[in-house]
């Protein structure tokens, strides 16, 4: 019995190497920002709570939905948003359910890296920075955007 649970293992390990070989494409890279409102409470950085309708995304044709529209009392305090990978920049509108809106601009580099000749190519974008912005304060976190989805930004308003 124990040679039989030696031989599945081993099996089973051979077939998982042989899988990451030829069908699963491993990328680090995603267009993804990561922003997270936050505000100050007694000298400290806290998480805040906001409440957006939506956020549009220039040049991508990207509405992210917050919230159903009937329901104002839905809260949030961390958000992801797309950037355009084929651009150098990305303005977004966040509007609320007052009719008000706030923007920011934010700009990166893009850079095309090879990754095998089954998964193609892909973009990684890196050295964010806010080039406009209407809230009070937006604090760069993370330069780099990866799978990992961290916190690239900080707002405070």
């Amino acid at each position: 019995m124990q040679r039989a649970c030696w031989v599945l293992i081993i099996f089973l390990l051979v077939l998982g190497g042989s899988c990451l070989d030829n069908d699963i494409c491993l990328r680090g890279a995603d267009n993804a920002l990561v922003i997270e409102f936050k505000k100050i409470v007694e000298a400290e950085s806290v998480r805040d709570t906001v409440t957006f309708l939506n956020i549009e995304a220039e040049g991508t044709n990207q509405v992210f939905y917050l919230q159903d529209p009937d329901v104002r009392d839905t809260i949030i305090t961390k958000v992801v948003v797309t950037l355009n990978p084929y651009a150098e920049e990305t303005t977004f509108t966040f509007n609320d359910f007052k009719g008000l809106t706030k923007t920011l601009r934010v700009g990166y580099k893009t850079e095309v890296k090879f990754v095998s000749e089954e998964c193609g190519s892909e973009r990684l974008q890196y050295d964010l920075k806010v080039l406009e912005t209407s809230f009070n304060t937006v604090n760069v976190v993370r330069k780099n955007l990866d799978k990992g989805r961290f916190t690239n930004l900080e707002i405070f308003n």
